[in-house]
């Protein structure tokens, strides 16, 4: 179960989520402070490669500033009674670049585009019954909105949320008609690898000097996707830390049954050795008992552990396939382990002098 827990955790942060989130800042001061003024001030730092205008809000830690339920679109022959929502974010064409995400058809939001042109993610295509390339140009018609919402793109799925939450219906609308919410925007910038503490360290420097009576909201995006996982975390170290013990338990505990069962059958090794057993033929025996014993603890341990493990996994809105591979290298390792202790005792124990062993008994 822990290898399993580590092999899902590595795949969330490791894995492509359809945006990129890895070194990217946010920062904004709270409130009546021109921004503006403070793009150039944060793209100066040397640690500082790429930088966004305060016309966004970050997508991890922050994401949608609206959300619209609609319950008619494109497709459909009347409204439906359960409304689903939508996730909406600001956004432009150098806001989706910024955060790598992939356009699958259609176009980018642009300054051209109107206040009800959107793009949509790929899931929220299929939730509407729409395939993705035949998405573009459908219309969504928002339940209390007397405006008619049109798709210009269609978007790979973002994983802004946490990854135990199911995944958004998510659209970006154009930033750039939602200019009544600028003054709330964050400053969006990435940073070099390893610079983030340092990078923090100088923005808060700044805003202390400069605005040391106003509310500073300064986050690495890394750090808000890392705390969605803190549980699972501490769930890995604790499972982790009780695994090891476990372990070397059962390793003494096999090396010593096998130390006390060698002992204990001295003399039938003695008389097995006299009436013509091999050393081999001995090691062979006690090698059947136990690779028995442990197909016998495989075949109730590893079900159980595939049962609890699937239903843990399902909890998450992106999932790692367990395989067999876990398995097999647990039961070779454990294969190993007695293969090693028998060889190791028997070996002494079948090369001994049988007519000692026999007077002695």
């Amino acid at each position: 179960s822990t290898v399993i827990i580590n092999k899902q955790l590595n795949f969330l942060k490791h894995t492509e989520l359809g945006m990129i989130h890895h070194n990217i800042g946010s920062v904004s001061i709270w409130m009546n402070v021109d921004m503006n003024t403070w793009s150039s001030k944060i793209a100066a730092l040397p640690m500082v490669t790429e930088i966004l205008p305060p016309k966004y809000y970050p997508l991890v830690g922050t994401g949608p500033m609206m959300m619209m339920g609609i319950n008619n679109w494109d497709g459909l022959d009347k409204p439906v009674k359960e409304k689903e929502t939508l996730d909406m974010i600001y956004a432009s064409g150098e806001f989706c670049q910024f955060y790598g995400m992939t356009l699958l058809s259609g176009e980018w939001i642009s300054e051209k585009s109107l206040s009800t042109d959107m793009l949509i993610t790929e899931s929220t295509a299929h939730t509407l019954g729409w395939q993705t390339k035949e998405a573009v140009g459908k219309h969504i018609y928002p339940e209390g909105f007397d405006e008619t919402f049109t798709v210009i793109g269609v978007v790979k799925d973002c994983h802004y949320k946490s990854p135990t939450t199911q995944i958004p219906n998510t659209a970006f609308i154009n930033t750039e008609k939602q200019k009544h919410m600028w003054f709330r925007a964050s400053i969006l910038f990435k940073y070099k690898e390893g610079t983030w503490p340092e990078c923090k360290r100088l923005i808060e420097k700044m805003a202390q000097e400069e605005h040391p009576d106003k509310v500073l909201r300064l986050f690495s995006e890394d750090e808000v996707y890392d705390d969605y996982l803190r549980s699972e975390n501490a769930l890995h170290k604790l499972l982790e830390f009780a695994s090891m013990i476990c372990i070397i338990i059962s390793v003494f505990g096999i090396y010593s049954l096998v130390t006390l069962t060698c002992e204990q059958r001295r003399k039938e090794i003695a008389i097995r050795k006299v009436n013509g057993a091999t050393v081999e033929t001995i090691i062979r025996m006690f090698l059947k008992e136990y690779l028995l014993l442990l197909v016998a603890a495989s075949i109730i341990a590893f079900p159980i552990s595939y049962l609890i493990m699937k239903k843990w996994i399902e909890g998450y809105n992106r999932q790692v396939e367990m395989g067999c591979f876990p398995f097999i290298s647990i039961f070779a390792g454990i294969a190993l382990i007695i293969i090693f202790s028998i060889a190791r005792r028997v070996w002494k124990a079948a090369n001994e002098n049988p007519a000692e062993v026999i007077k002695n008994e």
